[in-house]
């Protein structure tokens, strides 16, 4: 039993650890009250899933207490009462700033602010408030034109006049997409409390880089980014045949720039169809379409884990989504691909569900000291493919050859075969056309696209495939894929028939159909697209995944039910929350918005 003095009241305010655990979810509760959304056990229990904190009974009860406070707000207009309750909330531990802002949001949410100008800003590398929890949030924003003693009449006027902040609070709510109308809210900025994440401007006209500046391989993008060029870094590796992969023409390509319809909701739909596909397979991943059924029916939703001594929790993801949001942590931390950083991330944090090939790349870099350019294993396992789509982001603006030599680069770290090689770079390929694309190719073409591109860099590889009706079968992957997917079409096999052909587990021989399959018959529709990777293959988090990042891509964040992205936890750690939405947001500063041409 949880010892009594520990649990909050009036006249106890939570240990410093809890609250800070639980303040991130101030800003979702202000946000209902002020929409009078009804609020019961279930609600909370949402919101403290959506902060990653335990459904505990000190967290229910604190809920309580703030949302009291913040209904009082709500229902009296008289400032001079809004003050005590100010006052109220930071008797609980709560500091000033997230206080005034949470009964600003509670008292004005059904409101809408003038839009305000986007500046250009650049979100850098700070301190995880983990260290300072309840640091002010104005002490961490410079030339921010914040006082201490700041009225309450005041706040509303400075908060339309701080661009700094406004932006913040923009960017958080198109976080998840659709609204055009830039409702003042602070659900996302509060969340952000628990991780530095302070804001610099950049003067008119200057140009802002990031990255390793002194790396004499920077290459100038033409626009504010200055990115890491790694070609000359693969073309050496190719030389000293350290990466399995043969030169190809496609390799020093420059990709079509994006059009002009292109929006970055095109990057958030690949990245959140990643995480999610990865989320809704992940409570039912190794088994077997025909067990998954029996034992959860079809899967369309979020499940809780069923499996028998598996407790896996509901819509969080695995390695899929936690190696391809660090990719992204290191693309921001060092200005493009690093491989040395990326590796070294890769052995930070706990894996969750790692394959037997991380784990050898593990034990041969961190363990062995091994080179990064020799520690990845050569294996045929999926687990390089699922994590490879953030590859592109340093891109957007002008694409160049050596996105290519970052997603062989990024692969071979832990997977160094040719065929995983040739087919993460086949996939980005592919990835970026889609970006451009306004409707659904043919079906052929997910099959004649990505394997024209993997035969150039694979060659005439003598594979053995393990797939159920092809075990005597040789050859490279891609002349394997091209066959029994043509065939498996022309056929007009289901998704289960065709997987349960070859096999749809975690090796590539089996993946990449699986993959491929799913798009060239259900791309026109994510949502069955996902389902349909989810219910119909056995490694199902992680083809769903990739299924997921292809049909984003396509189709963009409004192809991605709602439904879904409300649900999704987006932990890509142990104890944290929302970092995949965290990292959407500085993403698209970085990338996108901070390198407006």
């Amino acid at each position: 039993m949880e010892n009594s003095s520990l649990r909050p009241s009036l006249n106890n305010r939570l240990p410093d650890e809890k609250l800070a655990k639980l303040l991130p979810a101030l800003s979702l509760l202000a946000e209902d009250i002020g929409e009078r959304n009804s609020l019961n056990s279930d609600s909370l229990a949402e919101i403290l899933i959506s902060v990653g904190v335990d459904r505990e009974g000190w967290a229910f009860e604190e809920l309580g207490i703030w949302s009291k406070t913040l209904e009082k707000a709500r229902d009296n207009s008289v400032d001079a009462q809004k003050d005590a309750l100010i006052t109220e909330l930071k008797s609980r531990g709560i500091p000033e700033f997230p206080a005034m802002l949470s009964i600003y949001v509670a008292t004005s949410s059904q409101k809408e602010p003038e839009p305000i100008e986007m500046v250009s800003s650049i979100a850098k590398k700070g301190t995880n408030l983990a260290d300072k929890p309840f640091e002010p949030y104005h002490k961490q924003l410079p030339d921010h034109g914040w006082h201490n003693d700041i009225s309450w009449e005041q706040l509303p006027d400075w908060i339309k006049k701080n661009a700094q902040l406004m932006t913040r609070l923009r960017r958080g709510e198109q976080i998840i997409g659709r609204n055009v109308r830039y409702k003042m809210v602070a659900n996302k900025l509060i969340r952000r409390l628990r991780y530095r994440v302070p804001v610099a401007t950049g003067a008119g006209g200057s140009a802002l880089t990031y990255g390793n500046s002194k790396n004499a391989n920077a290459l100038n993008s033409g626009s504010h980014l200055t990115v890491i060029d790694n070609a000359p870094l693969l073309r050496d590796l190719i030389a000293k045949k350290r990466i399995r992969l043969r030169d190809s023409p496609v390799l020093h390509q420059i990709p079509a720039p994006l059009p002009d319809s292109f929006t970055y909701e095109k990057i958030e739909g690949m990245l959140l169809g990643l995480a999610i596909g990865d989320a809704l397979g992940a409570t039912s991943e190794g088994l077997k379409p025909s067990d998954r059924n029996g034992l959860y029916g079809e899967i369309r939703d979020f499940q809780a884990d069923r499996r028998p001594g598996h407790h896996r929790p509901v819509g969080v993801g695995t390695d899929d989504t936690q190696m391809s949001f660090w990719t992204i942590e290191q693309l921001i931390d060092d200005g493009g691909l690093d491989p040395q950083k990326l590796a070294g991330k890769f052995c930070r944090h706990r894996i969750w569900g790692i394959g037997g090939t991380v784990r050898q790349f593990i034990g041969n870099f961190k363990d062995k000291h091994s080179p990064w350019y020799e520690a990845g294993p050569e294996s045929l396992g999926n687990g390089a493919l699922m994590r490879i789509a953030p590859i592109i982001l340093p891109y957007l603006h002008k694409p160049v050859p050596s996105m290519y030599a970052d997603a062989a680069i990024a692969t071979m770290i832990t997977h160094n075969d040719f065929a995983n090689n040739a087919s993460s770079v086949a996939f980005v390929r592919m990835l970026w056309d889609l970006l451009g694309m306004e409707s659904p190719p043919e079906p052929e073409w997910w099959i004649d696209t990505f394997c024209s591109t993997a035969k150039e860099l694979e060659g005439n590889t003598k594979y053995r495939a393990k797939g159920l009706a092809f075990t005597d079968y040789e050859g490279p992957l891609w002349n394997f894929t091209l066959n029994v997917c043509k065939d498996a079409l022309r056929r007009k096999l289901t998704v289960k028939e065709a997987c349960g052909t070859w096999g749809s587990g975690a090796n590539l021989f089996e993946t990449v159909p699986s993959v491929l399959y799913i798009l060239a018959t259900q791309a026109g529709n994510p949502e069955e697209a996902i389902i349909r990777a989810v219910n119909d293959t056995k490694d199902n988090d992680s083809i769903a995944s990739i299924v997921g990042a292809a049909v984003g891509a396509l189709h963009g964040l409004d192809g991605i039910p709602e439904r879904w992205v409300k649900k999704l936890v987006g932990r890509i750690r142990e104890g944290g929350g929302s970092q995949v939405f965290r990292l959407l947001l500085n993403s698209k500063q970085i990338f996108w918005l901070c390198n407006q041409p």
